[in-house]
């Protein structure tokens, strides 16, 4: 079985499509569906996730990771500020098989080193932007694989 995960995750490519840090008071995002990962890690503030019947606090501290093509809602009920950083992505074997849903990992999860995700994400950030082609393309693929271990 462990052969055959380290064969699929060494075929993998992982598509970072947009990302970036936001500062809100107000959030209203409803039936939303898209066709990609959304992963939303609250750095501060509160907001509510609502899939299906669910509700799910999202507290700071908190991941989301909405798999593709799943109807959601992603609001506050407040206006204090709530700073976020999100990206859209894929990750797949072939542009076919969805590596993700494999690990039937949990909608929202609280992270064990947020430092370490908040330092590596503001590494890729910073790694778009060099204007040193073959240096920032290789290691916005290292940061990006990072973000997601």
């Amino acid at each position: 079985m462990i052969d055959s995960l380290e064969y699929l995750l060494k075929h993998s490519d992982l598509n970072v499509l947009e990302f970036d840090i936001h500062t809100r008071n107000t959030l209203s995002t409803f039936n939303r569906t898209v066709p990609f990962y959304i992963m939303s890690y609250h750095k501060s503030g509160e907001a509510k996730l609502r899939i299906g019947e669910t509700v799910f606090p999202i507290t700071p501290g908190t991941v989301i990771l909405i798999p593709p093509n799943i109807k959601h809602d992603h609001y506050k009920e407040t206006e204090n500020e709530t700073i976020f950083f999100w990206s859209h992505f894929t990750f797949t074997i072939a542009n076919i098989i969805d590596v993700l849903s494999i690990f039937h990992l949990p909608v929202t999860f609280k992270l064990n080193n947020f430092e370490e995700f908040e330092k590596v994400f503001l590494e890729f950030r910073k790694a778009t932007i060099d204007t040193n082609f073959l240096f920032s393309s290789i290691f916005k693929k290292a940061k990006a694989l990072e973000i997601l271990y």
